[in-house]
């Protein structure tokens, strides 16, 4: 019986998962003993329950957490986000592992080398994988074969209904109103950077605001790109119709008054901000990127299809998620937002079919399907990750170091006493006869083992791990492990 959860976050301070983290622990605590490891205690911004452990003593993340779990008997532990995803994993031992996604993979992003190694590498790991959309699900279900699909569950984030409706009806900061001066507009919530994409927004709000110069664009968000979109308005000549406002705590009353929400972003997870403007009655446009959107504005989750144009929704417009928009080559957008200026019925309808959504959308609902993962019976044996690992490289019939230098000797030196380590390996090498600690030193291209047969051992440091593991894939690779050390 679960009597003890610990819930993985890094911090309680910023960030949409880190809400999620203290809205969950509030909740969890009315019924078991809660306790929050993060890595930063020292400022907390989100409410919580439960008892905070601070994790990050001399950097020793994975071995605190480990001493951790036993030291408060944790029959459960919940994690947010790759980097404690990991770690949750990796000191799995007796407890039941939950990790919670909350982004989709792609390319263009930082992480995605390090997302994909977690998916294809440690994930099939964890008991449970909680994904905060169906469109997350799909993007997880396809980034690894060994991922079952019992193991991964779609559970919607917690939304404060009744806070959201009473900040709505506060009044608009002064130099809010003194912008709009009584004027129609339209609203954009979020970071100022290139997922977000306010770039597209705001080319594609000039574009419609040649016909309709009365209608002016709010965007609420942090100031990371704020140099950058500003001289973009300027170019556009737009500096009277487009501000940008410091994000704030209180973006509902913009929502309760603006024409529509629009979010133009080229990925997400499930946005928040569609919930919170939902709650409101508030008319949305949104990009029909992976995901979020597509299942919040129509209850369609076949994420296979892609839109070309634009499509009328129940609770919104979706348009397409494509460069031609960024370009100015489609105006797709553009014509969404005349849409929702010219017809009061159409906006009233998105308006009514919001609310009535959001009726339904229940905390505790969401609660319940959070305690059913918990309590759900673990399949099939239970078993540390390390000796799942150990298991790993006890069958392989090629162990293989990727780097000879000092990390590689170190894991070599750890790894020799119970395993047979075939080679090191590297991207190139000085001389034909190289060798390291005993053993031939071979280049990573040129190695005969096939990657069936071959476990490939991390003996690089962080700072080349990207470039390492996708030298390990291009050559096949598949079977990697990072070492304890």
């Amino acid at each position: 019986m679960i009597k003890n959860i610990a819930i993985l976050v890094h911090g309680l301070w910023s960030g949409g998962a880190e809400r999620i983290a203290g809205l969950l622990s509030k909740e969890l605590a009315k019924t078991y003993n809660v306790y929050l490891f993060l890595v930063n205690t020292d400022h907390i911004v989100y409410d919580y329950d439960g008892t905070l452990v601070n994790v990050a003593a001399n950097h020793d993340y994975e071995n605190n957490i480990t001493m951790c779990k036993r030291k408060y008997h944790i029959d459960c532990a919940i994690s947010f986000l790759e980097d404690m995803n990991y770690k949750n994993i990796r000191t799995k031992r007796t407890e039941k592992v939950i990790i919670s996604e909350r982004c989709v993979q792609l390319t263009e992003t930082y992480w995605y080398m390090w997302s994909r190694f977690l998916r294809k590498g440690y994930y099939h790991y964890a008991d449970a994988i909680v994904a905060c959309a169906e469109g997350v699900k799909f993007d997880v279900m396809r980034s690894s074969h060994q991922i079952p699909e019992y193991a991964v569950k779609t559970i919607y984030n917690f939304i404060d209904k009744e806070g959201i409706v009473l900040k709505s009806q506060e009044n608009l900061p002064k130099e809010a109103q003194d912008f709009l001066g009584g004027n129609p507009f339209f609203l954009n919530v979020g970071r100022l950077n290139p997922q977000k994409n306010q770039r597209r927004l705001i080319l594609q709000f000039a574009h419609f605001h040649a016909a309709n110069p009365h209608v002016k664009l709010l965007i609420l968000g942090d100031k990371d790109s704020e140099i950058d979109l500003m001289s973009h308005i300027e170019k556009l000549g737009l500096e009277d119709f487009i501000k940008i406002l410091p994000f704030t705590k209180n973006p509902f009353a913009y929502m309760a008054r603006a024409k529509a929400l629009v979010l133009s972003s080229r990925y997400e997870g499930l946005p928040n901000v569609l919930l919170e403007a939902m709650t409101l009655g508030c008319p949305i446009i949104a990009t029909d990127c992976l995901s979020g959107p597509r299942e919040l504005l129509m209850d369609e989750c076949n994420y296979e299809k892609k839109l070309d144009k634009l499509e009328i929704c129940k609770r919104g417009i979706l348009v397409c998620n494509e460069e031609t928009e960024d370009e100015g080559i489609s105006w797709y957008m553009a014509k969404a937002m005349e849409m929702i200026c010219l017809s009061e019925t159409m906006t009233e309808n998105f308006r009514q079919n919001s609310l009535k959504y959001m009726e339904e959308y229940t905390n505790q609902r969401i609660l319940q399907q959070w305690i059913e993962v918990i309590n759900e019976e673990v399949k099939g044996e239970v078993i540390s990750t390390r000796t799942a690992e150990e298991q790993k490289l006890q069958s392989a019939k090629h162990i293989v170091i990727y780097g000879a230098g000092k990390v590689g000797r170190e894991v070599f030196r750890q790894l020799s006493s119970r395993h047979t380590i075939s080679c090191f390996a590297v991207s190139e090498r000085k001389d034909e006869d190289e060798i390291c600690l005993g053993i031939p030193i071979r280049e990573i291209a040129a190695l005969q083992y096939l990657p069936a047969d071959t476990v490939v051992v991390i003996g690089v440091g962080k700072k080349y791990l990207y470039e390492v593991l996708d030298k390990l894939w291009e050559c096949g690779f598949e079977q990697i492990v990072m070492p304890y050390l």
